[in-house]
């Protein structure tokens, strides 16, 4: 068995940012009902306000920790096994018929995609960690019968240059 790739750090910054996103709505929200119901209770609204973002936040880390969990990739000598959502599905190597980068996604830090002889586009989580290390232990697999883009090959070497690291073999 190859090397486990997970969700890393990455993932778990916007996991904090959308609960902090999460608070804040619910502290705008309670603006407005103060403004809008000036006749509400202070303290029970604010206890209600208070109970929800616990509420809401306590269940958003669960579900994305719980996620979290789920999301995996592992390099094996026979196939990508990629775990999403506690599904395991089995890419084997010799499907893999094509490589690139979706130059149309700008948000993503490294959109790599991955053609499948069945004709399946299997495209690479952005908050894995150990991305571009993941990348080149796939083509290093798939290097001799699938086709690379020039493109990929060239944002791979910047990877390595920063990374310093080599492809598992």
């Amino acid at each position: 068995m190859g090397r486990k790739y997970q969700v890393g750090r990455r993932f778990h910054r916007v996991k904090y940012l959308c609960a902090a996103a999460e608070l804040a709505i619910i502290w705008v929200f309670h603006l407005l009902y103060q403004m809008l119901f000036p006749q509400l209770d202070p303290f029970l609204l604010g206890a209600g306000c208070a109970a929800a973002a616990a509420l809401v936040v306590f269940g958003t880390l669960k579900l994305v920790n719980w996620c979290a969990g789920h999301l995996w990739y592992q390099i094996t000598d026979q196939a990508l096994q990629v775990c999403r959502g506690g599904r395991v599905t089995a890419y084997p190597w010799e499907d893999f018929r094509a490589a690139g980068i979706d130059s149309l996604n700008v948000i993503a830090r490294f959109p790599v995609w991955f053609q499948m002889k069945d004709g399946r586009r299997l495209t690479l989580e952005q908050y894995v960690e150990g991305l571009g290390s993941l990348t080149l232990d796939i083509l290093a697999h798939i290097e001799g019968h699938a086709q690379v883009s020039d493109e990929l090959r060239e944002r791979l070497k910047t990877a390595q240059a920063v990374s310093g690291r080599q492809p598992e073999r």
